[in-house]
């Protein structure tokens, strides 16, 4: 089946402030594409670097620390050089 990728986000719903009112995504967009781009290497003192982001949760007991602290040491365990060619 040759199904757009749209159609699984119509039970998305948007609320447009204005009017107080929900509007479904198909009614916002007749579309989209994902398109690779060319990366970036982006350095540090002349040192490739890796920026990490995350959603925390928000009513979760963990801190930015404590999670550094569990993931650090896999982190640092990466060979850079063979995966950056």
């Amino acid at each position: 089946m040759n199904e757009s990728p749209l159609t699984k986000f119509v039970i998305c719903r948007f609320i447009v402030p204005a009017s107080g009112s929900y509007v479904t995504l198909s009614t916002l967009v007749s579309g989209f594409e994902t398109v690779w781009e060319d990366p970036i290497i982006e350095r540090r003192d002349r040192k490739r670097t890796i920026t990490v982001m995350a959603d925390p949760k928000i009513l979760g007991d963990e801190t930015a620390m404590a999670i550094f602290g569990r993931t650090k040491a896999d982190i640092e365990a990466i060979n850079y050089h063979q995966v950056i060619r």
